[in-house]
């Protein structure tokens, strides 16, 4: 994110994450996804996600718990959009 910091210079912000692991690192293009109602058949689809997609496959499931969801839709992207396999989930 670059901010125009009014001296005719430009200001790169950066982001960083801290765990309590001890890890750090850059936290750029890092996605923060609320878990609280996922199950086991969940994470074994963000295991299907590649590395790339994971993030917003991780979004699209944590949509599915969603009041007012659309779940055709959030099935098809998971299936054609990014190739995850549902038939062993009752998909």
């Amino acid at each position: 994110m670059a901010e125009d910091t009014g001296k005719n210079e430009t200001l790169e912000r950066t982001l960083h994450y801290f765990a309590p692991d001890g890890n750090y690192g850059s936290a750029d293009g890092m996605t923060v996804i609320e878990t609280t109602f996922w199950n086991a058949d969940d994470w074994d689809i963000i295991e299907q996600a590649s590395d790339e997609d994971r993030p917003t496959v991780a979004r699209l499931l944590t949509e599915s718990y969603e009041p007012g969801r659309d779940d055709e839709f959030i099935k098809t992207q998971l299936v054609e959009r990014y190739g995850i396999d549902l038939t062993p989930f009752g998909g």
